[in-house]
């Protein structure tokens, strides 16, 4: 949530469109994704496992024969299939998407401001800003 509070602030400041800032906004959840894994799975089974031994399920299981490996073999299963979807995230995704993310920042915030403002020139930029600009460096 603060991540989009200073994307609105950003969208406020620099008069982004709505298009762009839900762009970004979209970047940025592999990121949140990659955090939140670990600790939904972990909550999740855990919740699963304490409604089963609160509702005897587990001990009626045990009770025809399954092996404590096999009750908690579904948890086993989901935790491995996604500690690879994260680490896919992390090596892959995550990278990509932040690097997309802060280029795209960076052509937002100060592309703009090459694209409206030429030198040599007086340039309106709203109503009642008026800018002059005698020379621009770090131009290519």
């Amino acid at each position: 949530m603060m991540q989009i509070m200073s994307m609105m602030k950003f969208l406020i400041t620099y008069g982004i469109n709505f298009s762009s800032f839900v762009y970004m906004t979209s970047l940025m959840i592999p990121f949140i994704i990659s955090i939140i894994i670990p600790f939904v799975t972990f909550i999740a089974i855990i919740f699963i496992y304490n409604k089963m031994i609160t509702e005897s399920e587990i001990t009626v299981m045990a009770s025809s024969g399954l092996s404590p490996w096999q009750i908690a073999k579904p948890a086993i299963k989901l935790s491995v299939w996604l500690t690879v979807a994260h680490l896919i995230l992390n090596i892959w995704l995550v990278p990509l998407t932040q690097s997309m993310f802060y280029s795209t920042q960076w052509n937002l915030r100060y592309g703009l401001a090459h694209l409206k403002i030429q030198e040599a020139a007086f340039t309106k930029l709203a109503d009642g800003w008026v800018v002059y600009v005698d020379n621009v460096s770090g131009q290519d």
